[in-house]
């Protein structure tokens, strides 16, 4: 028996031995458990999920069946016998993303404090997780092909809870939209009023560069950005990013403006010197990309592959090298 115990324990610790070294040497799994650096990605990270996970799946299904209160099965098992299975191909949701989702929650009571968006980002992911779980529930019964067993009785139900899961999160998501958006907003102007009132402009400035990048950058994840797909241009609206573009430009031409003026930069109180190549490359880069966004191809084929090199990820890419180099000079 001493014997055994001491199998199952030396077996046990190469086991977890095993894991440890898959996981440390599997980059691609330590990518995708990475946990957000901040309060601000974790919530901005909703609007991914929900467009790519749920979303997507809803149209594929809503294009085949229909999105009326009850599900037209007659339709459903014509669509069914001419493809010889499900036309709709749903994507199950993965582990690695509940996980993802379930992480927020960790953020919710932590600074900075925003008392409308933290109320609704407990809602949403609760919703978003329910969400999951349907998804995947319809993603089994159709793959499995359970209809032919309960002839599309449970279909009919999927079908209406689904309408329902979709109608909630929406009115959930744009409510929390409206409220995140207000609220760090106002943040953003607490912050950059201190800079101007400390005569720290030299940050102000630099500051403003930031934010004005990454009003874009959360305009593009609203929009449904990912480096999966690329369709979420489509729902542009082009007067508005060409206004988000203009402000981003206008901001940093004012930065480089106050950074080369000598008269300036001796007048701040309380100097500190917000300058260095890499971030006036960077934010020079996200300047240049920006007229190109808008003429990414719709061809999926070719999108995915050029995926490494395409403009978006190459935007989302400059921003966090600019933000990196924003807080190096604080190190």
């Amino acid at each position: 028996m001493l014997e055994k115990n001491y199998f199952f324990m030396g077996f046990s610790f190469t086991s977890i031995i095993m894991i440890v070294i898959f996981i440390l040497f599997n980059t691609s799994f330590l990518e995708k458990v990475r946990i957000y650096e901040n309060k601000d990605e974790a919530y901005e990270s909703i609007n991914k999920y929900i467009i790519d996970d749920v979303y997507y799946n809803a149209n594929h299904y809503f294009n085949c069946v229909g999105s009326n209160e009850e599900l037209d099965t007659e339709i459903l098992k014509q669509a069914i016998e001419k493809n010889s299975s499900p036309p709709f191909k749903m994507k199950p949701v993965e582990m690695i993303k509940y996980i993802k989702v379930k992480r927020i929650k960790h953020f919710i009571g932590k600074t900075p404090l925003y008392t409308e968006s933290d109320l609704y980002m407990q809602e949403l992911i609760i919703e978003l997780i329910a969400s999951y779980d349907l998804i995947n529930e319809m993603y089994s019964y159709y793959e499995n092909n359970e209809y032919e067993q309960d002839d599309f009785a449970a279909a009919k139900e999927l079908h209406q809870e689904l309408i329902y899961k979709i109608n909630k999160l929406s009115d959930l998501l744009e409510k929390f939209n409206l409220a995140y958006h207000k609220e760090y907003n106002e943040k953003i102007i607490r912050c950059l009023e201190e800079y101007k009132s400390n005569g720290h402009l030299s940050n102000y400035y630099a500051y403003r560069c930031l934010n004005s990048a990454n009003e874009i950058r959360r305009y593009m994840i609203e929009k449904g950005f990912s480096p999966e797909r690329n369709d979420y241009i489509l729902g542009f609206d082009e007067e508005e990013f060409s206004n988000l573009c203009k402000a981003f430009r206008t901001a940093c031409k004012e930065y480089e403006r106050y950074i080369n003026d000598s008269e300036s930069i001796k007048s701040e109180s309380n100097f500190v010197f917000i300058s260095s190549p890499e971030l006036s490359q960077s934010l020079q880069n996200m300047e240049d990309i920006l007229p190109l966004i808008p003429e990414i191809t719709v061809e999926h084929e070719m999108y995915e592959s050029n995926r490494k090199s395409a403009i978006d990820d190459m935007f989302f890419d400059y921003y966090e090298l600019a933000v990196s180099e924003y807080y190096k000079i604080f190190e």
